[in-house]
């Protein structure tokens, strides 16, 4: 793709590759985990996704500072960390409690990385295409994605704390490795002159608001965003029970229900990956923008996933959601990349 690849690039597809690797491990059948092991109920599982996202939701702005005013790279580590601290708690300690406060703690983790990830390489690779950058660093992540989903199953047919606890020393594993060779060359802080913690919070606040205003697409991926974290919350943590309650799920060979999970993850990211390259390859021939791939929604697969209690139909459905998943978040990334290039006047 490129003629030459720099150090900040390959460090940028290395981190797409392990970290995908390590969260797919680690979510692969997290839902069964709080299910079988943990025992939790419907009330449950929904309220443990609903502490996650609120966590990201009131995280986003304190950690965005740490990106904004110091250092991205810094804020990447400290996400890593958090991921690989988060799923440990939760796969060593298999109680409601650890369960929710793991939820808290990676997804803290979550919002130092998600920005701060794709700021850092569109600084570090100014002379580089940034939807091509994010694509193929979303090849990179789908395919660590679908490697991960292999060693999560097979060891959550062992013991299905294993991949929760492997994918979390992962997680703190590579947070080491970038610690030696993760680069920051073209970081400046969004704020020049310190005030304080307090008053540069603030500063930045409105900062980013008035940034906010004058990028209408910023409000439209918000929009988006949000409407599909609302609309996906139930099907992300119910399907699983929905499936090992509702549908009858067959057992053919080593195919027992616990894999069939793995196999609709393979799927899903397999599809994934080639609607990506596909898309790559319009764009390289076009020269069309990314924008409009994320407003292919995943909706008549949740419904049918949802409302179906035969197999093949809520199976067929689950691997369509994944795929358009898989495509649709790269796609924004790349969206919200080129909003660094634009007058926020």
């Amino acid at each position: 793709m490129f003629a030459k690849n720099s150090k900040a690039y390959s460090v940028y597809l290395l981190f797409r590759f392990v970290s995908s690797l390590a969260v797919s491990m680690s979510t692969v059948l997290s839902i069964v985990y709080h299910l079988e092991v943990v025992q939790l109920d419907a009330f449950q599982l929904v309220l443990v996704g609903t502490v996650q996202e609120t966590a990201c939701f009131l995280f986003e702005m304190p950690t965005g500072v740490v990106s904004d005013l110091y250092s991205r790279r810094r804020s990447v580590l400290i996400g890593m960390f958090l991921y690989g601290l988060g799923f440990l708690m939760e796969g060593a300690l298999p109680w409601f409690a650890p369960v929710l406060l793991a939820q808290v703690v990676w997804g803290c983790g979550d919002t130092f990385i998600t920005g701060a990830l794709e700021a850092w390489i569109a600084s570090e690779e100014k002379d580089k295409p940034i939807d091509k950058v994010f694509l193929r660093g979303s090849q990179m992540g789908q395919i660590g994605g679908v490697l991960g989903v292999v060693p999560g199953t097979l060891l959550g047919n062992i013991n299905l704390q294993m991949p929760l606890i492997l994918g979390g020393s992962l997680c703190l594993l590579l947070g080491l490795v970038l610690v030696r060779i993760m680069p920051e060359t073209n970081f400046s802080p969004a704020i020049e002159e310190r005030q304080g913690l307090l008053k540069d919070f603030v500063c930045l606040f409105k900062l980013n608001l008035g940034f906010v205003k004058g990028a209408p697409v910023l409000l439209a991926l918000l929009a988006i965003t949000l409407c599909g974290g609302l609309a996906s919350e139930g099907f992300d943590r119910l399907s699983t029970a929905h499936f090992l309650d509702d549908t009858v799920i067959p057992v053919i060979g080593p195919l027992n229900s616990v894999t069939w999970f793995g196999v609709i993850s393979l799927i899903g990211s397999g599809l994934g990956i080639l609607a990506s390259q596909l898309l790559i390859a319009r764009m390289e021939k076009k020269g069309l923008s990314a924008e409009p791939v994320w407003s292919c929604p995943p909706a008549p697969g949740i419904s049918c996933a949802w409302f179906s209690s035969r197999w093949g139909g809520a199976f067929g459905s689950c691997c369509w959601c994944s795929c358009w998943r898989g495509l649709c978040a790269p796609s924004r990334r790349a969206c919200a990349g080129r909003l660094d290039e634009r007058p926020c006047g």
